[in-house]
């Protein structure tokens, strides 16, 4: 085994080596999307297949590989609309503030802070995204033309 070692090259065993992290990390990434695809189905059981929105990102060890709000109520939508709409023609509201906002208020996983500050300090941009998710789920989906 040794002298079959001396004869790859220093990239055969750097790949090697790559692979092997990568294996181990994808075996990690699958256990956690498990629970986590566990604790999504128990929403949407609860709150109604599509009452439920999911955001899904990459795997960081100790984190959930998603996020999920649920639908806004008319409430928490109307104030959502109030923060972005302009109330003057120089105004610029900042929809990504209201977004993070009503996101705060719709999250439903993970359900702990602690977990939920940690999982937007590595996706930066995901506090905004699941606001719009939200949105979305409050809105209908318009059929493309054309589309039978």
């Amino acid at each position: 085994m040794a002298e079959q070692d001396e004869q790859k090259t220093a990239t055969e065993l750097a790949e090697e080596r790559r692979a092997k992290r990568k294996a181990e990390a994808r075996k990690a990434h699958d256990e956690q999307r498990a629970k986590d695809i566990d604790a999504i189905s128990d929403l949407e059981a609860e709150l109604g297949d599509s009452s439920v929105g999911v955001i899904h990102v990459g795997y960081t060890p100790g984190l959930p590989t998603c996020a999920a709000v649920r639908c806004p109520k008319p409430a928490e939508l109307k104030r959502f609309r109030f923060k972005v709409t302009a109330k003057h023609e120089k105004d610029r509201p900042d929809a990504n503030a209201a977004a993070e906002e009503l996101a705060a208020i719709c999250r439903v996983f993970p359900a702990d802070e602690e977990t939920y500050a940690r999982l937007c300090e590595a996706r930066p941009g995901l506090a905004g995204q699941l606001g719009a998710k939200a949105v979305d789920l409050a809105t209908g989906k318009a059929e493309a033309e054309g589309k039978g």
